[in-house]
């Protein structure tokens, strides 16, 4: 289904800004855990707490990249809801989420791809 083309898509560009982020931020030795939480919450304090010790630049980008974190989280919210519905809806998708570890966007996407 085009939708799931359409979310891979931005969860990809979402892991862009992230990485982009945490190197930017390793450079200046701030390391954060990994996962796109430890960044999102990072963007979320930055500017409301002390600076970080960075050339003014850098500071700038970092705004840029956080600025940038927004709109793909809220894209992913808006194109993983009608898959979750559809998955609901869907008698081999409900059946698929039976199966630990599956959820419905898998279970969604598996049964995207054998209807075709």
């Amino acid at each position: 289904m085009e939708i799931h083309r359409a979310r891979d898509l931005v969860v990809r560009q979402r892991t862009q800004v992230v990485n982009t982020t945490r190197s930017i931020l390793q450079e200046f030795e701030h390391i954060l855990s990994t996962g796109i939480e430890a960044v999102s919450k990072f963007a979320r304090e930055h500017g409301i707490e002390e600076q970080l010790e960075m050339p003014e630049i850098a500071d700038g980008i970092l705004g840029v990249m956080y600025y940038q974190l927004k709109g793909p989280n809220a894209r992913i919210d808006e194109l993983t809801k009608p898959i979750e519905q559809h998955a609901w809806l869907d008698a081999d998708a409900r059946r698929l989420m039976r199966m630990p570890g599956i959820g419905p966007i898998t279970a969604s996407a598996t049964g995207a791809v054998s209807m075709a």
